[in-house]
């Protein structure tokens, strides 16, 4: 079965249940066809134990004018959608049904090449199948015979909300004497077959009677009906009445008759009423039992099935026994009082109802209720498992996850264990990361008094207290920042950014950031949704960001300040204090009406890695602007246009340059100017495209407090030298 089958059935095997048969079987008569969408042609069966004339019409005819008689199942030759009409004639009047269902034609299957073995052996299976259940009325039923269903199929027994069972070998007890019609659906999750089992009449011996001149009704009342005959009972007086007597059937009797006109040497005949005896019923608390009658009490008794009231059931002679068994295929549940006649040496003595109850259908998988809907959950989640029968349960440990798998596909979850079963008492509590997002699986199966275990469900969350995701795009209504609703806008993530807690941000699209000074005071870091494709923070030129006593992380984005010509436009870009920022993959892009610097920093500390800084400005450009700061820059791409410009001016503190290629265009710039500071500067390209040559300075500028701890191959183009 291919990868897409596997999935459906793992995580839709309840939907089957619930859909396939979606209506109530008020048509106890007609066992088959069933309301429904099938892949193969449908028997009709019609339940006509009770001498009923049946007639059948699936033209749209009235069947008592023009349709066919029933006389047995038969295969009903038609496709697409079939409208059946049944009308029943009986004593006591006439019985109209109406069953509409379509059949069609299931396509052949195409097994992917890299299991084409396994798939190939798998189709074979299934194709014979369902060329055996389609060919054929009913599918009778052997004793002793194994229906194998194919494992790569699911099945259920009867209709209505009942679990579909993975395809399995079906067969009765060999002393089953239960004759009855079972219907049977089949499915591989893309098609639904349904065929309809004949289970015969078992016979024991001949149901023969013997002939007496009396009668017994009810056990408790004897009526001689002799003629020209006198009777008496044990040692009763002699009578000819024809009158009905009560007699005590917990003690035997003795019933003895002869002719009326008395002679010498008469024949005396007599029978014995053996006292009423007991049917005990068997039903052991176990999967997969049957039922077992058996006559407790004297042994010239034997009884003959009479009515089980099982869906399904044949009516018929089923001879005598002493003992009697009724089973029933796995998956189905038959229930109700079982009557039997009990015959005392060949003669009627009355009935006996016993009831049972034969269980060998797994309840329906629990259903699982959680406090917070969806695979992804803001908070701590209260699971409740709901079931008709008992539930046991397992949980995994709690999964921590990187920020980059809470976009993991579900399967990357699969190899997670939930250990071992325990009864379940109450709500199962998983509990958040307490720094990151965690991971759940929960497992539970119901068991009912039977011992029939269900198919196993399971629940999967992430618990995410601390990952937000933004897109532009997605509707406004609902949004609450997970990733089924994205927020849309920077005002709702306002309440995350105050909320103590480290928030990270997934941006598809472009973030519109407000105009002001946006001061954030919480831990916090801003990624591209979408790998290959870049997330867009965007600054009005009236905007800055603020980093207090805080950490802003950016990775695989784009983050740029507009140029405006209002009034209003603000000089900062990002001003830190006491704050740290660390930026991976990221352009950084501004542009300034007057001047402007990117970075201004205190006591903070910073880092770029693959990251580009690139600012414009009409008066004076600076890249980072910094005192008493820890930087470090790796792989970058930095920047400064403007009549005045420099990369980097660095005021005590530490500064690491590595690998980057460094640039200012202006008139009169520099890549570094070092006051006070410990650097070192290695294997970069330091460019200065200047208006003149002689407003060529040289490349980094320090005081003679700076120390330069490494200076090695670093490369200068446009700089005095």
């Amino acid at each position: 079965m291919n990868t897409s089958k596997k999935s459906f059935f793992l995580l839709i095997s309840v939907f089957f249940a619930l859909s396939q048969v979606a209506f109530s079987q008020v048509l106890d008569r007609v066992i088959s066809p069933a309301p429904g969408i099938w892949a193969n042609k449908q028997s009709l069966v019609i339940d006509t134990s009770d001498g009923s004339e049946c007639f059948y019409s699936y033209s749209g005819s009235d069947p008592l004018t023009s349709g066919l008689a029933y006389d047995g199942p038969v295969l009903i030759d038609a496709e697409g959608s079939v409208d059946l009409k049944i009308a029943v004639l009986h004593d006591g009047g006439r019985e109209e049904y109406k069953v509409s269902y379509s059949v069609v034609s299931a396509k052949p299957s195409k097994s992917a090449p890299a299991t084409a073995a396994t798939s190939a052996s798998a189709q074979t299976l299934e194709d014979d199948f369902y060329k055996k259940i389609s060919s054929q009325a009913v599918w009778n039923y052997k004793d002793g015979e194994r229906i194998s269903i194919p494992s790569s199929l699911f099945y259920k027994i009867g209709d209505g909300e009942k679990p579909y069972l993975r395809g399995t070998d079906l067969s009765l007890d060999i002393t089953n004497c239960l004759s009855r019609y079972v219907p049977c659906s089949v499915t591989d999750g893309s098609a639904d077959y349904r065929f309809v089992i004949f289970v015969p009449v078992k016979g024991a011996g001949q149901l023969a009677t013997f002939d007496v001149p009396f009668k017994i009704t009810d056990w408790n009342t004897f009526t001689f009906t002799g003629k020209k005959l006198i009777w008496c009972i044990d040692d009763s007086d002699w009578s000819a009445s024809t009158e009905p007597i009560k007699i005590d059937r917990s003690i035997p009797h003795t019933v003895r008759w002869q002719s009326v006109v008395y002679q010498k040497g008469n024949p005396i005949e007599c029978f014995t009423l053996a006292p009423k005896p007991q049917i005990s019923v068997s039903m052991p608390e176990k999967r997969n039992a049957s039922a077992f009658f058996k006559i407790e009490g004297d042994s010239h008794y034997m009884m003959s099935l009479l009515d089980a009231n099982a869906s399904g059931e044949q009516h018929g002679k089923s001879g005598l026994f002493r003992e009697m068994t009724f089973d029933t295929f796995y998956g189905d549940e038959i229930r109700g009082q079982a009557k039997f006649a009990l015959y005392s040496d060949g003669v009627y003595q009355g009935e006996i109802d016993v009831p049972y109850e034969i269980d060998k259908q797994p309840p329906l998988p629990p259903a699982f209720a959680p406090s917070e809907e969806g695979y992804y959950a803001r908070s701590s989640v209260s699971l409740a498992i709901e079931s008709t029968g008992s539930v046991f349960y397992s949980v995994s440990k709690a999964v921590p996850l990187r920020d980059t798998e809470v976009f993991s596909e579900d399967s990357k979850f699969d190899s997670v264990e939930t250990g071992d079963f325990r009864p379940y008492f109450g709500a199962v509590d998983l509990i958040a990361g307490t720094d990151k997002a965690v991971f759940y699986k929960v497992k539970a199966y119901s068991q009912d008094k039977a011992g029939n275990r269900s198919a196993i469900s399971e629940y999967r969350v992430i618990i995410d207290e601390y990952n937000y995701y933004i897109s532009e795009s997605a509707p406004e209504l609902g949004a609450d920042g997970t990733f089924a609703h994205p927020f849309t806008s920077f005002d709702q993530i306002r309440s995350v950014l105050n909320n103590g807690k480290f928030a990270h941000f997934f941006v598809e699209g472009t973030l519109h950031m407000p105009a002001g000074i946006t001061s954030i005071g919480t831990n916090c870091a801003f990624t591209s949704a979408k790998r290959g494709k870049e997330g867009r923070i965007l600054l009005p030129a009236s905007a800055s960001i603020v980093v207090r006593s805080a950490s802003f992380a950016a990775e695989n984005i784009i983050i740029e300040k507009e140029k405006s010509d209002e009034l209003l436009a603000l000089p900062q870009f990002f001003t830190l204090e006491h704050g740290a920022v660390s930026f991976e993959n990221v352009e950084i892009i501004g542009v300034f009406e007057d001047s402007g610097t990117a970075f201004t920093a205190k006591d903070s500390v910073l880092r770029f890695s693959n990251t580009g800084l690139t600012i414009h400005a009409a008066n004076y450009a600076c890249g980072i602007s910094a005192s008493n700061c820890k930087i470090s820059v790796s792989n970058g791409r930095f920047a400064s246009v403007a009549p005045t410009a420099v990369n980097f001016s660095i005021f005590g503190g530490t500064f690491d340059l590595a690998k980057s290629d460094c640039k200012v265009v202006s008139h009169l710039g520099r890549i570094a100017e070092l006051t006070g500071t410990k650097a070192r500067l290695n294997s970069n390209v330091y460019t200065g495209e200047f208006d003149s040559k002689n407003s060529a300075v040289e490349a980094v500028w320090k005081d003679e407090k700076s120390v330069l701890l490494a200076d090695m191959n670093n490369k200068e183009k446009g700089f005095a030298k």
